[in-house]
């Protein structure tokens, strides 16, 4: 069976297509998965390395700028369960075998 579909990417720019044919669907994706200008070479990107926001998250954690991971991930607006799942990289030996 063959459906060949059209796709109306009009809306892409606010994370949004169409599938018009056989069938008309909206199809919405995430709120930042589609940008109006992709990262070129040489652009600095806006997040950090993941390893420096775990870094900070326990810095915040040992001050007592937050009283536990709960209260981390509220704030954050994460569950958590990503927030410890996180910070378990931190506890990650520094030189694994076979990687130097």
């Amino acid at each position: 069976m063959n459906f060949e579909a059209q796709v109306d990417f009009t809306n892409a720019a606010r994370g949004e297509f169409s599938i018009v044919a056989p069938f008309s669907q909206v199809v919405r994706v995430g709120p930042r998965a589609v940008t109006s200008r992709s990262a070129t070479k040489g652009d600095k990107l806006d997040k950090p390395h993941p390893i420096h926001q775990v870094l900070a998250w326990h810095t915040k954690l040992e001050r007592g700028e937050v009283q536990h991971r709960a209260a981390l991930a509220k704030q954050l607006g994460l569950t958590r369960a990503a927030v410890t799942k996180n910070l378990k990289l931190l506890t990650c030996p520094p030189k694994l075998d076979g990687f130097q």
